[in-house]
């Protein structure tokens, strides 16, 4: 199987087309400067052209069928295939050249083929290895840039994919920390509030479940790295206690000590979240006696801000 359309992309259009007129339009520049310079006619660009015309057209015919197809493999197996491709775009490209010049519009060839004693196929025949062997290392180039710059693009979007899977990753890992208002927290919370109504105390479940609701409302709308005011994330944390506290009733004491002062500052979002869980988890719910959670906020000084629960 030459290989899936999924996976790295290698060169896009975009690129390979960039890539493909940059390489063909320096070399024919560089063709037609080398032949004036060595005494032909101006007017014979045309010749050098079409040959190049020639191999723009067979290497982009070698990138969709061939080289395109094989981006999976291994790179050994990949340069194999280029070295096969550029004998065979090279042989394409010396009868190209035969064609412009012996055959669309013949110039002066050696006495031989003027005279008739060989043919015009007998005359490709014994150029065509000195042709190739001249022509040869202009493929292998094309074949080392094309592989090159494939390569590169692949290495790219491997590298892409990484990040973007290590990004996933951490705010995975982010949002995980958050919800360790966890599938526990709910489970007793929706617990409590069926044993309230099957105790027929309605207006306790209702109270309940609208700070649940505010409280879930207020964890899945910020982003992981949002900030939120001091005052907007005590009022998250009161609203958690409180839910704890209908469910362990005078077990949980709760108390905030915050000076006012200290509301505006900006906190992480939640990041009082974990420690009063673990508060309510190893201290509120082992103990048979009433537990007092207090939440403390001082200022030290003007850039830095103390949180503590106890």
């Amino acid at each position: 199987r030459l290989g899936s359309q999924e996976g790295y992309p290698g060169l896009d259009a975009r690129w390979f087309w960039t890539f493909q007129t940059a390489f063909w339009s320096a070399l024919a520049l560089f063709s037609i400067a080398n032949s004036i310079n060595l005494g032909d006619s101006p007017t014979q660009a045309w010749r050098i052209l079409l040959a190049e015309a020639g191999g723009f057209a067979v290497t982009g015919l070698a990138h969709y069928t061939l080289l395109r197809p094989s981006r999976l493999w291994s790179l050994g197996r990949r340069a194999a295939l280029a070295l096969t491709v550029s004998v065979a775009t090279t042989a394409a490209y010396v009868l190209g050249i035969f064609v412009s010049y012996f055959i669309i519009a013949p110039v002066e060839g050696p006495p031989s083929l003027a005279t008739g004693e060989i043919t015009r196929l007998e005359f490709l025949l014994m150029s065509a290895p000195r042709w190739m062997f001249l022509n040869f290392p202009v493929f292998v180039g094309w074949s080392g840039f094309y592989l090159a710059l494939d390569s590169a693009r692949r290495l790219r979007a491997q590298e892409k994919r990484l990040y973007e899977s290590m990004m996933l990753a951490k705010d995975a890992q982010v949002k995980m920390l958050r919800f360790q208002l966890n599938p526990h927290f709910l489970f007793n919370t929706l617990n409590a509030v069926s044993s309230l109504l099957l105790d027929k105390r309605t207006e306790d479940a209702d109270a309940m479940l609208g700070r649940l609701a505010r409280f879930l409302r207020f964890a899945l709308e910020v982003l992981p790295d949002d900030e939120t005011t001091l005052e907007d994330e005590i009022a998250a944390q009161r609203l958690y206690l409180e839910i704890e506290q209908i469910r362990f009733e005078e077990r949980l004491q709760i108390a905030f000590d915050v000076e006012a002062g200290c509301l505006p500052a900006l906190v992480p979002t939640l990041i009082l979240q974990p420690l009063l869980e673990n508060a309510v988890k190893y201290g509120v719910s082992r103990s048979t006696r009433p537990v007092h959670v207090r939440v403390c906020a001082r200022r030290i000084d003007a850039n830095r801000l103390e949180l503590c629960v106890t």
